[in-house]
């Protein structure tokens, strides 16, 4: 699981980063860096939140669609337009990545 911050812009290097020890220390990967890194190194935690409307479980919300096709005969128009649609909501785009331990569930 992560957490999102909400109002806090993305750093821009470890040096303006707050979440640095005041040190050359990350307290995120407890790894030192070169203080005069001027971007964010490979293997920086934090992720960039693009503007985004309401986000939501679109994994969940296709898997519902999904299973409300199978309410219908198998070969109904009705069927069709919802394993349509939960195929339009597994193309939408992601805004934040689904934790690993989550993933495929």
């Amino acid at each position: 699981m992560g957490i999102y911050l909400p109002n806090m812009e993305m750093p821009t290097n470890c040096l303006s980063c707050p979440l640095q020890g005041g040190t050359a220390d990350c307290r995120l990967t407890q790894k030192t860096y070169n203080w005069g890194l001027t971007e964010h190194p490979s293997d920086c935690p934090l992720v960039p939140v693009p503007k985004h409307g309401r986000l939501g479980d679109l994994d969940r919300l296709a898997k519902e669609v999904k299973d409300m096709a199978k309410e219908f005969p198998p070969d109904s128009i009705g069927a069709e337009r919802y394993r349509l649609f939960a195929e339009f909501i597994k193309t939408a785009p992601t805004i934040i990545p689904a934790d690993p331990a989550e993933e495929g569930k």
